[in-house]
């Protein structure tokens, strides 16, 4: 679906990473695949939007018993057709943009 929703910016491919995988667009990771559920890319200004919907992060628990939330927030159930799912899509595909340009300054 992400690729219906992003089909004017590019074409998504899917790379496995980690027992999932990793969903680019021109090279940067916009979501995060696992077998549970789909996850999307967010950063500081759009982060409290998908939380604003109750959505979790993606988080896991690292040998150490550490817990690593990262900067993925689960796409909700409601979000199933590319209309409802492409604000949400073209939000992550920003929030990587914008991350990639932070990281090339």
């Amino acid at each position: 679906m992400l690729q219906a929703c992003l089909a004017d910016r590019g074409e998504v491919r899917p790379r496995a990473m980690f027992g999932g995988y990793g969903l680019y667009l021109d090279d940067q990771m916009i979501a995060l695949w696992d077998a549970a559920a789909l996850y999307l890319k967010t950063d500081p200004l759009t982060a409290p939007l998908f939380a604003a919907e109750g959505l979790p992060p993606f988080s896991y628990r690292k040998a150490t018993g550490t817990v690593t939330v990262m900067s993925y927030y689960r796409v909700s159930d409601t979000w199933d057709t590319p209309d409802t799912m492409e604000p949400w899509a073209n939000l992550a595909a920003e929030a990587a943009k914008r991350s990639v340009e932070s990281i090339n300054k």
